[in-house]
């Protein structure tokens, strides 16, 4: 066999063994779910992009393998949302998730438009159950300090872009 034939053999070995990643090995349960954020107002929060982001509170699977967090993009014009990924599948992890609310500007750049409580795991106070299906839809505090909008903070419009 030629080096080139070794080199080859390897790397088909190396790419097979990265196929089986995931999926059919995956332990945990998955639960479609869908639902709606709002300011607890009912108004729409200003964002251009927002993500709902599911923490599980399940146990570990073994000690190398966690449950993965979930991920909702949420439709910004209505506030809703149909479909959770998480890192292996569509859908949360079954049981109980501590939830945290993100929002971005147009350029990607996380914005403060809601509470600070709702961007620290530790402080949330939202949670989602699987065996709840309404506890998906959730109502959110506005952020307290400096106004900003989906086109970034206050302020920050076209700084270092002046005309002399």
């Amino acid at each position: 066999m030629s080096r080139n034939s070794i080199a080859l053999v390897i790397l088909s070995l190396a790419i097979g063994s990265l196929a089986g990643c995931g999926g059919t090995n995956d332990p945990f349960p998955y639960v479609k779910e869908k639902g709606k954020v709002t300011y607890t107002d009912g108004s729409l929060i200003p964002a251009f992009r927002i993500q709902v982001l599911f923490i599980s509170e399940a146990p570990a699977a073994d000690p190398k393998t966690s449950p993965p967090q979930g991920v909702a993009e949420v439709n910004v014009a209505d506030g809703t949302y149909d479909k959770v990924m998480s890192h292996l599948s569509e859908g949360v992890v079954r049981g109980k998730h501590k939830v945290l609310i993100r929002c971005f500007d147009k350029n990607d750049r996380v914005i403060k438009v809601v509470a600070d409580e709702y961007l620290d795991v530790n402080k949330t106070p939202l949670a989602a159950d699987t065996d709840n299906p309404a506890s998906f839809d959730f109502t959110v505090k506005k952020y307290a300090g400096p106004a900003a909008g989906p086109n970034g903070p206050a302020g920050q419009g076209n700084q270092g872009h002046q005309r002399r």
